[in-house]
C-alpha cells in the first residue's frame, strides 16, 4: 500500500478528486434540475434584459393585458425605503383580520367572508400596492385554509381590496 501511494503526487490526487466531484455534481444537477438546465441553454441573450428585474416582467405582463384589465400605474417603494409606519399599519391590519378569519366557519360562503374583509382592507389602501401585499394575501389564504375551507384566489382578495 505504501508503494501505491508514493507513485502519485498531491497535484495528481487533487486533480482526480476535483474531476470526480465535477462529474458527481454534474450528475446531481442533471438528475434533479433538468428543466432549469435546459432553460439556461435554450434562452437567447437579449441585450438590456435583466432576468431578475421584477419591473420589466410587470411591464411585460401589463402590456399583454387588455387596457381595461391592466393594473394601474402605482409607485412601488423598494423594501429599503419602507418606513416604520408601514410596518405599524401592517400589524394593525393583521390584528384586525385575524379575529375575522378565526371566526370564519368553513360552511360559510367566500363571498360573505370577502364582504366582511372588504371594509377592513379598504382602510389600508396604501398596503395594496406595497411589497408586502402578496404576504398579506397569503396570510389571508393560509388562515382560511386552517379552518378546513378552500381559500379564495388572490384575484378575489385583490378585488375585495378596492
Amino acid at each position: 500500500m505504501e508503494q501505491l501511494l508514493s507513485n502519485i503526487s498531491w497535484a495528481q490526487f487533487l486533480a482526480a478528486t476535483m474531476l470526480i466531484l465535477a462529474i458527481y455534481y454534474s450528475y446531481l444537477a442533471y438528475h434533479y434540475y433538468p428543466r432549469e438546465i435546459r432553460s439556461l441553454f435554450q434562452k437567447k441573450y437579449q441585450p438590456g434584459h435583466n432576468p431578475f428585474s421584477f419591473k420589466q416582467e410587470q411591464e411585460e405582463t401589463d402590456a399583454s393585458l387588455p387596457q381595461a384589465v391592466a393594473t394601474p400605474a402605482v409607485q412601488h417603494l423598494p423594501f429599503e425605503e419602507t418606513t416604520d409606519d408601514t410596518f405599524d399599519r401592517i400589524e394593525e391590519l393583521v390584528e384586525r383580520i385575524k379575529p375575522v378569519l378565526a371566526g370564519f366557519d368553513q360552511a360559510e360562503d367566500h363571498s360573505l367572508l370577502l364582504t366582511v374583509l372588504k371594509p377592513i382592507l379598504s382602510d389600508f389602501p396604501e398596503l395594496k400596492h406595497s411589497p408586502f401585499s402578496p404576504a398579506i394575501i397569503e396570510l389571508i389564504q393560509t388562515e382560511i385554509k386552517h379552518t378546513g375551507s378552500a381559500s379564495p384566489s388572490e384575484q378575489e382578495i385583490r378585488a375585495a381590496w378596492e
